[in-house]
C-alpha cells in the first residue's frame, strides 16, 4: 500500500465494496521506531465471509496510485508454537543467531512491489511482525 494510506482510506474502500458494518478492526503496520507507515494493514471483519468477499473484489485494486494485495493473515496464535518463540532462533535485537539452511525453490517466496527505499532489515521486520520471528532464513 502506499504509505500515505490512513484507516479511513482502507474503511472507505471496503465500505464501498461490501458495505458498512463488516469491519471489527483495522491496523495500519508502522514501524516500531519511527512510527512511519510501513505499506501493510490488517483487518479484521465480522465473518469470514466478508472477508472473503473482500479478498476477491479488492485483491490488485489501485489505492492512491498503488496496486495493493489482499489475502488471508494468519494469527500468530494460529502458528506452531515453534514459530511463535522468538527465542529459539532470534536474540532481543532480532539478529540471526543461527540460520537453517533450506533447499532453494518452492521455499523462495518474491516480495514484489517494495517501495525503492525498502530495506532488509524494514523487509525481516514485515515478515517477522506479520508470521513471527524464525519463519524465514534469508533475504535479499
Amino acid at each position: 500500500m502506499d504509505w500515505s494510506i490512513v484507516e479511513e482510506d482502507l474503511k472507505d474502500l471496503i465500505e464501498k465494496t461490501v458495505g458498512e458494518g463488516k469491519i471489527v478492526k483495522t491496523r495500519i503496520g508502522v514501524d516500531k521506531y519511527t512510527n512511519k507507515p510501513r505499506g501493510y494493514a490488517h483487518v479484521d471483519f465480522v465473518d469470514v465471509g466478508v472477508a472473503q468477499e473482500v479478498i476477491e473484489k479488492l485483491n490488485g485494486v489501485s489505492l492512491k496510485g498503488r496496486q495493493i494485495v489482499v489475502n488471508n493473515g494468519v494469527r500468530r496464535e494460529d502458528l506452531p508454537a515453534s514459530s511463535r518463540d522468538s527465542s529459539s532462533s532470534f536474540d532481543g535485537n532480532n539478529a540471526p543467531r543461527a540460520r537453517v539452511q533450506q533447499p532453494r525453490g518452492d521455499h523462495v517466496v518474491f516480495l514484489g512491489n517494495l517501495a525503492w527505499d525498502m530495506s532488509e532489515g524494514l523487509i525481516k521486520e514485515m515478515v517477522n511482525d506479520i508470521l513471527g520471528p524464525g519463519l524465514f532464513t534469508n533475504v535479499s
